[in-house]
């Protein structure tokens, strides 16, 4: 996939046709999205805590009608989980939007990140293992958040939904959209592979 420049969507390139972004061609090594499925957290390998999702329920960075809005049931830790075992350094990411909370954690063997959409703002735990985050606006109130760890032997990472003031713990009803998260191996996040079945390699350009 790409940001196409023009229209600002997330757009599929045909097969050997080169994909142009804002800044220029898009030239990426090869990276397999270890999520079986991207867009749909009621499906195989994810784990709902305290917390509902419902899929079609905004439109997606990519313009169709596949966000899914999640929601928590729990006043408390309210998490999307998903197991996948990685060897290195791994990078998890996830398209955002506001709800009615603006604040997420990415968690990601064992360490921790927060994201405020309304601020841009980053905020790390204190961790040597924490190699590199990032947020990007990629319009319509979505926004891509990330973060590496180079810690391994853990297996669990996690989008967890924030309380409205961006406290750790979320109360009943705190919501955001969420779409395409990908876990991937490497110090930083590349394009969105999207998944819908099984894990998914976008060979190097």
């Amino acid at each position: 996939t790409y940001v196409d420049p023009v229209s600002g969507l997330v757009k599929t390139a045909p097969d050997n046709v080169a994909r142009v972004e804002k800044g220029g061609l898009l030239v990426e090594e090869a990276r397999t999205n270890e999520v079986q499925f991207s867009e749909d957290y009621n499906a195989t390998g994810w784990t709902r805590t305290g917390i509902t999702s419902t899929i079609n329920s905004g439109t997606a960075p990519d313009g169709t009608n596949t966000a899914s809005l999640v929601q928590s049931t729990v006043n408390g830790a309210a998490s999307l989980k998903y197991f996948v075992a990685t060897t290195g350094a791994t990078t998890l990411s996830a398209f955002v939007k506001a709800g009615t909370s603006h604040t997420i954690h990415l968690y990601l063997h064992d360490d921790q990140v927060k994201f405020d959409l309304s601020t841009e703002t980053i905020t790390a735990a204190s961790s040597a293992t924490i190699f590199a985050t990032s947020i990007e606006d990629v319009g319509n109130g979505w926004y891509r958040c990330s973060m590496t760890s180079t810690r391994t032997g853990q297996t669990e990472k996690r989008v967890i939904v924030n309380n409205s003031d961006g406290s750790y713990q979320a109360s009943i009803g705190d919501n955001i959209y969420v779409w395409g998260v990908q876990i991937e191996e490497g110090d930083f996040p590349t394009s969105y592979i999207p998944t819908s079945g099984s894990t998914y390699q976008r060979l190097a350009d």
